[in-house]
Parts: C-alpha cells; structure tokens; sequence
C-alpha cells in the first residue's frame, strides 16, 4: 500500500470512529478505481490448458451484477509460441481444445478484453512428486473417548530443484475438497489453514526421503474396531508440489481466510499475485495420491 492509499483508509477509519459520537453527516469521496481483469489457472501435466476469468469489484459497489469476464480473448503461448487461443464456454469459463501440459514447458497466457488493459500471467509446469507410504504409526482415543491415528506420509524430495508443497487428507479420492480434519506440529509446515490444510518447502530437507507426521481425529467413530477399521480405509493423502507463484498465492489466500471471522480489527493479508495490469493467479502443479495403509 502506497502513501496516498495509507493516507486515504487512514481517514476513512478517522470518520468512522468519529460517527459514533457525532450525528453530522460528513461526505466523503470514494474515488472510483479502474475495474482490472482477475485470472485463475492452474496448469497439470497431460491436461488441457484452461483459465476462468473475472471482473474485479470495487469494495464499496452496491450494484449485485455477475463478474464473470465473458467477452476476453485468451492467447496461450508455449515456449513463447503462440499455439493456440481459447475457446470460451460460459461464466468466464475459456479452454484451450489443443494445448495439453506438458513438464518443463513454459506457458504465458494473455488476455485482452475492450475496456480493460491486457493482462500477462506465466508458469512452468512442474512434476509430481511421489508418495512412498501413508501408514498409521499408533492410534489412541482423546478425552472424549474418540480415535485418535497418528500418522506418517512418506515422500522423496528432488535434488535438482526447489520444490513448494501443499498437503492434505481427504475422504474422496475423486472429490479432494471433502477435506479430513487433522492437526500436524511438523516442524517443516510454513503454513496450516484451519482445517488441515499444510504448506510448506523442501528448504530443510532437500533432496532427502522425508517423514510428514500428522494427527487425523475421527469424531464419527465410536470405540469399534470395525468402525476404526472403516475409518482406516477411506482416507487418502494428497501431495501437491506447486510452482513457486501458486505455492505464494495459495498460502496468502488460505490465510486471508483464515482471517476473515476476526472481522473489522483483523490484521490485513495481502494476497500474492503473478499477473501482470491484472490480479490472480496463473500456475502450475503436479498430483500425488495414496490411500492410508498402501506402500
């Protein structure tokens, strides 16, 4: 944040405090900024090239209008080639029919649109990074009588390379947003949203096999070995190595977040972004998945 816009939510802030004891109405001018164009998309090995595009809103707009981008024009350039442009399918949903990821490659997508300045985003698509095993080390039960499994996911971290991971459990190998509640106090995360969520670099053990461990709570099971044993086989692990801009930008909007139900008086979170005149995101990302008891 600049000086001018310091100054300026500075006073806002001034007026606001001072409605509180004064009943004169005071006018303020909101100055009116220049609606940019948002981008989402994140490119995986082996899949079509897509973006979903937006429009960003101003704060204080009471106008209830959709912000989807529906009139852009989405360049995709592989290796600084221009390969293809996307095809628009609804809601600022664009694909690319021919331009498949592949590892290495750079990708750079420009969008332009009339009444907006053209926006610039680029990754380099990255690898997965394999799971070597997700096993229970010992299970235990909290104070209310419920499983506790203490768990360690095994992986081989590259030599070659700085790599920036995401890690979670879920229940649905086919939906990886039904997320399993877990805590972890390893001492690699960078970062742990609320529900289980964990970022972290392979700054402390590059290069090496490295042992996550992590604690999953299952408050739906009684004291059954049957139940246990149900519970065991419907979690999987999920390991995603990130471009170095995606792994920024997700980290800044799990925290932002994370935030949000601290309401007026919590700490600001800037929000990392990659695009060039515009906001969001353009990235990459590599998939390892493996179910709890399979080496």
């Amino acid at each position: 944040m600049n000086t001018k816009e310091f100054r300026y939510y500075s006073f806002i802030l001034l007026i606001s405090f001072i409605g509180f004891s004064c009943r004169k109405e005071i006018p303020v001018d909101v100055p009116n900024s220049q609606p940019k164009i948002v981008i989402s998309s994140i490119i995986e090995k082996d899949e079509n090239i897509s973006a979903n595009l937006f429009i960003s809103s101003n704060a204080i707009d009471e106008h209830e209008t959709s912000n989807f981008l529906n009139n852009a024009s989405v360049f995709v350039y592989e290796n600084n080639i221009l390969v293809d442009t996307m095809e628009f399918f609804g809601d600022g949903n664009y694909r690319s029919a021919d331009v498949i990821g592949e590892l290495g490659n750079e990708y750079k997508l420009i969008v332009a649109a009339t009444n907006f300045d053209t926006i610039i985003g680029k990754t380099t698509l990255v690898d997965f990074v394999s799971i070597n095993s997700f096993d229970t080390v010992r299970r235990g039960k909290d104070m209310n009588g419920f499983l506790i499994m203490y768990c360690d996911v095994k992986f081989s971290d590259p030599s070659a390379e700085k790599n920036y991971y995401r890690l979670k459990i879920i229940d649905n190998p086919e939906k990886d947003f039904n997320i399993v509640y877990s805590q972890s106090n390893d001492p690699i995360i960078e970062y742990a949203h609320w529900n289980g969520i964990y970022y972290f670099t392979d700054a402390l053990f590059q290069g090496k096999e490295y042992s996550f461990s992590i604690q999953l709570d299952n408050y739906y099971s009684a004291n059954s070995d049957e139940e246990e044993t149900q519970y065991s086989n419907n979690v999987y692990v999920i390991l995603e190595n990130m471009s170095e801009d995606y792994y920024y930008f997700s980290k800044s909007v799990s925290a932002q977040y994370d935030v949000d139900g601290f309401g007026f008086f919590a700490q600001a979170v800037i929000v990392y972004n990659n695009i060039e005149n515009g906001f969001g995101i353009v990235g990459s990302k590599g998939i390892s998945t493996k179910p709890l008891g399979e080496n």
